[in-house]
């Protein structure tokens, strides 16, 4: 449950995707962008779904879910939360973060927009950007997968699905699913 007035939720629809799994990546890197566009701050993306400040702390999530020749990204933003307020210590809120309260409207026009132009976008460009912004690509990491499999490692690339690769000492895994948890940044 979240607070009434504290964020800005949207469930939004993109159809006939040519490759439903960079959907994340497309939600991310919109979020990065009208962020940057609306009030100048720097957000990156911790793989597969969260949206951090340059602290760290998590301003954004998403989630998308195909159904049929259709996704549906759900997106959150925490847009007014103040710091007594926040549901947990490591989050943070656009107000945090800029210390302005945006229009809502704006915002998701900007998001909404945002989503459009990225889906339009090769598959080549949307990795090198999300490469660029996703802090988990040089950072130590913990994974838990999905059956509680659990292995550490740095994270090394993302491959042509989104999918994350992990250097765990000498061999490349691939993670389709699974908790990311970051220890350090190396980059």
């Amino acid at each position: 449950m979240s607070d009434p007035g504290a964020g800005l939720w949207s469930s939004t629809v993109l159809r006939d995707v040519s490759e439903p799994t960079l959907v994340p990546m497309i939600a991310a890197l919109a979020v990065v962008d009208v962020a940057r566009q609306l009030s100048g701050v720097a957000l990156h993306v911790k793989w597969p779904n969260d949206i951090l400040a340059g602290d760290g702390r998590k301003i954004a999530g998403i989630l998308a879910e195909v159904v049929g020749n259709a996704v549906v990204i759900g997106i959150g933003i925490n847009v007014d939360y103040s710091l007594d307020d926040l549901p947990d210590t490591a989050a943070t809120s656009w107000f945090l973060e800029t210390a302005a309260h945006p229009d809502r409207n704006e915002l998701l026009a900007g998001l909404l927009i945002g989503l459009f132009e990225r889906s339009r976008a090769s598959q080549t460009e949307i990795l090198a950007d999300y490469r660029t912004a996703c802090l988990t690509l040089g950072a130590q990491v913990r994974v838990v997968l999905p059956g509680g499999e659990e292995f550490t490692g740095v994270g090394h690339d993302v491959d042509e699905s989104g999918h994350l690769i992990v250097r765990s000492g000498q061999s490349l895994r691939t993670v389709v699913a699974g908790d990311v948890i970051h220890a350090t940044i190396t980059r």
